[in-house]
């Protein structure tokens, strides 16, 4: 049987988990890229993970910028949720 390719945002995590395990500190724009795979993919929980990334960010001292907000407000306003 033929193995799932690895889409876009696997890529970008595989990433970005790579740069933490190098001990490259992530910093805004590393999120904001992250943020917007996950925002902009047909994934199910892809909101979910975004809004999840801005918690970290928060967390390891990182604060969002106009452009990680801007990222969510563009994703939103694409996004077919209910809510």
């Amino acid at each position: 049987s033929k193995s799932k390719q690895p889409d876009a945002v696997d890529r970008v995590v595989h990433l970005f988990e790579e740069m933490k395990r190098k001990g490259i500190q992530p910093n805004e724009v590393s999120y904001n890229i992250l943020i917007r795979a996950h925002a902009r993919s047909n994934r199910s929980k892809g909101m979910d993970r975004a809004e999840e990334l801005i918690s970290e960010m928060k967390i390891n001292g990182i604060q969002p910028n106009v452009v990680t907000y801007n990222t969510l407000l563009d994703a939103y306003s694409k996004s077919k949720r209910p809510d």
